[in-house]
C-alpha cells in the first residue's frame, strides 16, 4: 500500500472513535481486510521491509485528534419551556437510564425540582439518585390506576431516556395529552410519540439554562 493509503487507515481509526462518542455513543464496526497467514511475521524482502518502516513511522505519530461537537439547546426554545413551567405548576421530572457520567448532574437537577417545585421519579439506572431525599421511583408511585390518576401532572419534563419503568410506559400511553418535554443530548427518546418538544443538547448546559431562565422569571 502507498504512504497516503496507510495514512488513510490512520485517519479513518480517528473516525471511528468520533462515531463511538457522538451524535449517539455506542459500539462501531470496523472491517479490515487481511491477508493470510494472519499471524505475524518478521519482513523478509526489501518490499516487506520498507512496509514495516512506514507502518513503524506511523504509528510513532501523535494520533489524529477528533473532538465531537458541542450540542447546546437553542436558547429561545429553553426560554419558552421556562414559560410553560411557570404556567403550569404541577410537574414532575422523570428520567431514565444514563451512564455514570450522569451522576455529575445530580445537583444540577436537584436545583430544577426547587426552581420549579416538581419532584424527581428517576429510574435507578438513571444515576440522579433514585430513592434519595427528594427522589422517587416510578414504578412504586403508578403501581395502580388510582394513584397514578391522584399524581397526574400537568407537565413532563424527561431528562434523557425514557424511563423504563412498566407502570409510567402504561401511564404515559393512557395519557398522551399530557404536556412532556424531552430534554437530551441526542436520539429519539420519545417512546410515546406524544412529547410537545424536544431540546436537543447536553444535559449538563440545558438544565442549568432551564433553571437560570426560571429564575429570571422569577
Amino acid at each position: 500500500p502507498s504512504t497516503m493509503a496507510l495514512a488513510g487507515l490512520k485517519s479513518r481509526a480517528a473516525r471511528a472513535v468520533q462515531q463511538c462518542l457522538w451524535p449517539q455513543p455506542g459500539a462501531v464496526h470496523v472491517n479490515a481486510g487481511m491477508r493470510k497467514p494472519l499471524e505475524p511475521v518478521l519482513p523478509s524482502t526489501s518490499e516487506e521491509r520498507s512496509l514495516h518502516e512506514q507502518v513503524t513511522a506511523l504509528c510513532s505519530e501523535a494520533p489524529v485528534l477528533e473532538v465531537p461537537p458541542d450540542v447546546r439547546a437553542e436558547q429561545t426554545a429553553v426560554r419558552e419551556l421556562a414559560q410553560r413551567c411557570r404556567s403550569l405548576p404541577r410537574g414532575l421530572i422523570v428520567a431514565g437510564p444514563a451512564p455514570l457520567s450522569q451522576g455529575s448532574l445530580v445537583e444540577d437537577v436537584r436545583a430544577l425540582s426547587q426552581a420549579t417545585g416538581y419532584p424527581v421519579l428517576a429510574d435507578l439506572a438513571s444515576q440522579l439518585g433514585g430513592g434519595m431525599p427528594g427522589h422517587a421511583v416510578l414504578d412504586g408511585l403508578f403501581l395502580n390506576q388510582a394513584g397514578a390518576e391522584w399524581l397526574r401532572p400537568q407537565m413532563v419534563l424527561q431528562l434523557g431516556a425514557a424511563p423504563t419503568s412498566s407502570h409510567w410506559s402504561r401511564f404515559m400511553s393512557r395519557c398522551p395529552q399530557i404536556e412532556r418535554w424531552v430534554l437530551a443530548r441526542f436520539g429519539n427518546q420519545d417512546p410515546w410519540n406524544c412529547a410537545a418538544g424536544h431540546l436537543v443538547g447536553s444535559l449538563a448546559d440545558t438544565v442549568p439554562s432551564l433553571v437560570a431562565e426560571l429564575a429570571s422569571l422569577g
